[in-house]
């Protein structure tokens, strides 16, 4: 049997596609994965029958617990990789590295791949706190060893090559995150075809005043005297923007605790556009196609998104997505939807989620070696 580890050093509730690509390995033959990651506040998802989740320390908003918590989770999974011997490892983000470094410098055959959700600019690495940076040497390391990499998508690969141009393309994928293909099944069995007057527009994941238009997008509801509504669906919300939702009297504006993230596209279907808010102020945000855009879409929902959002964009474009939109918040240009849909259905994209499936999956097998 096949072993491999997977490091994902923030809880996995948080990252829908780590929690996606755990279910993936489910379905790999003959194969037997170990995961390693931080406690959760609430801890629900459940790994599949041929891996076993392994939780250990806790994040934190204190400076000490919160480092007591990265020793903690390092020692231990480093541990755990020597115990297990894994032949192959997937590990996400620079915060994940210690443990795979210094498991690959015992174990030279064992084959790595790092993920990474989030395209990080040599000017934020330069501003980060010394342990990111140690962090961030210790990965460098990595690449020159020859372990593969992936980003979400060739914007930020293409970013992320011009900044590190001692590593050969032939090492990297495009891994998108894409939820599962069995949502599309789920969305066409539950779409809400009843029709009101009021367009019911969602925004799913974390709300933030400074790097979201929540404000503008909320007063703009507001403005337009009951022909949209607005539910913000979360349980990731910072100060500042929930001081500003509780202020909100409008019952057209309304907050909603996050939902277990497989119930989601059940949730979705009740609605009739999804948003994307970011307003872009680093190239991350830039070149994302965020994972709520792609929710939104396999669900049925076209999408209204910020104009600063070149990757989206240029995804949608690529597509031809029906009726989606894109927001100008700096020229208050947001004709956002004029007729209500009951789901999109783009063959195109569908062909394309499932292409990525068995696509990833062929991935994972070349990664994990014989």
């Amino acid at each position: 049997m096949k072993k491999l580890a997977l490091i994902h050093f923030q809880p996995v509730e948080k990252y829908p596609p780590v929690m996606n690509m755990i279910n993936v390995l489910g379905e790999v033959e003959d194969l037997r994965c170990l995961i390693f990651s931080m406690k959760a506040t609430d801890p629900w998802f459940t790994s599949q029958s041929n891996s076993k989740l392994v939780r250990c320390g806790r994040d934190s908003n204190q400076a000490i617990t919160r480092y007591v918590g990265y020793i903690k989770f390092n020692i231990f999974s480093f541990i755990q990789l020597l115990f297990t011997k894994p032949a192959a490892i997937i590990a996400y983000e620079t915060y994940s590295i210690w443990p795979v470094y210094w498991y690959q410098k015992w174990n030279k055959s064992v084959r790595v791949h790092l993920h990474y959700h989030e395209y990080v600019s040599p000017e934020e690495i330069k501003n980060s706190s010394f342990y990111y940076k140690y962090l961030h040497q210790l990965e460098q390391k990595l690449w020159i060893h020859k372990a593969t990499l992936s980003h979400t998508n060739s914007d930020r690969m293409n970013l992320f090559l011009k900044d590190y141009t001692f590593i050969d393309r032939k090492y990297t994928l495009i891994w998108p995150n894409y939820p599962p293909l069995s949502w599309l099944a789920v969305a066409r069995e539950q779409k809400n075809i009843a029709h009101t007057e009021t367009i019911k527009l969602v925004h799913v994941g974390a709300v933030g005043m400074e790097t979201m238009y929540i404000e503008e997008m909320v007063n703009w509801v507001i403005a337009q005297e009951g022909k949209y509504s607005l539910e913000f669906i979360t349980d990731n919300i910072d100060g500042h923007a929930k001081s500003f939702l509780d202020t909100q009297t409008s019952e057209l504006i309304s907050v909603r605790a996050g939902v277990n993230y497989f119930e989601l596209p059940k949730v979705l279907v009740n609605y009739d556009m999804g948003l994307t808010l970011y307003k872009g102020h680093i190239p991350n945000y830039v070149y994302n196609v965020p994972n709520k855009v792609m929710e939104y879409l396999i669900c049925g929902l076209p999408v209204a998104y910020s104009k600063e959002l070149i990757s989206t964009q240029k995804f949608i474009a690529e597509y031809k997505i029906a009726n989606c939109v894109e927001l100008d918040f700096i020229q208050k240009k947001k004709n956002i939807l004029k007729n209500k849909q009951v789901i999109i259905e783009n063959e195109k994209l569908i062909e394309q989620f499932k292409l990525n499936y068995f696509k990833l999956k062929e991935q994972i097998n070349s990664i994990i070696g014989n």
